[in-house]
């Protein structure tokens, strides 16, 4: 009898052995392939950037549990390419060309003019060719509709506003308003936009900006 446990306690022993055996193989096959993976991946992506198709260098060559991942891991994707507008091209149309030159938005409850935050830019008309027709425009709104709001374009470097420029609106939804046609001074010049409101109820100045046709 005491023979018989001590053979059962012995090929206990060797069966516990034997299946801590195999789980050690499979971690460490599972963590070799993981290991080639994600070498793999980050050759992949270094080499993408680089925009290269060379083959992979055989210390990074994937095995075959490796290649299994990646192939299961990319079956769904394919090649994006991302791209930006451009606002700086013109409309184009019979061979005029229009330019738009935006100034920014702007609130006022003030019957006098003052001048809208952030809407200084340099302007020089040599830049633009031959001219055809400069006008400005904006959108403008009183929400109470009561009152008028006026917008005009200034010309900081010489201190005086851009003549013909004025604008203005008692609409309580916001409406576009131009100005008739004008002529910038010549030379770089810092131009802003001026707001005021007749009855002093909030007005907001939604955009305003330079309307350019050349030829």
């Amino acid at each position: 009898m005491r023979f018989r446990l001590r053979g059962l306690f012995i090929g206990c022993g060797v069966t516990t052995v034997a299946l801590f055996a195999y789980l050690f193989f499979l971690a460490y096959t599972q963590n070799q392939t993981i290991t080639e993976l994600k070498q793999t991946t980050e050759y992949l992506s270094s080499k993408l950037q680089q925009g290269s198709q060379q083959a992979l260098p055989q210390q990074l060559a994937c095995s075959g549990a490796c290649i299994d991942v990646i192939q299961s891991a990319t079956a769904s994707l394919s090649l994006k390419t991302s791209t930006k507008a451009q606002s700086s091209t013109p409309k184009t149309t019979s061979g005029v060309k229009e330019y738009y030159i935006p100034f920014g938005t702007g609130f006022t409850q003030n019957n006098k003019w003052e001048d809208v935050s952030g809407t200084d830019t340099m302007i020089d008309p040599a830049n633009y060719g031959t001219i055809v027709s400069v006008i400005f425009e904006a959108g403008m709104r009183i929400p109470v509709a009561n009152g008028t709001m006026y917008a005009r374009l200034y010309n900081k470097t010489d201190d005086h506003p851009v003549w013909l420029t004025e604008v203005s609106t008692s609409a309580g939804v916001s409406t576009m308003v131009k100005s008739q046609p004008i002529t910038l001074d010549a030379g770089n010049k810092l131009y802003r936009v001026q707001i005021s409101t007749s009855l002093q109820y909030p007005s907001y100045l939604d955009f305003a900006r330079l309307h350019i046709t050349v030829k």
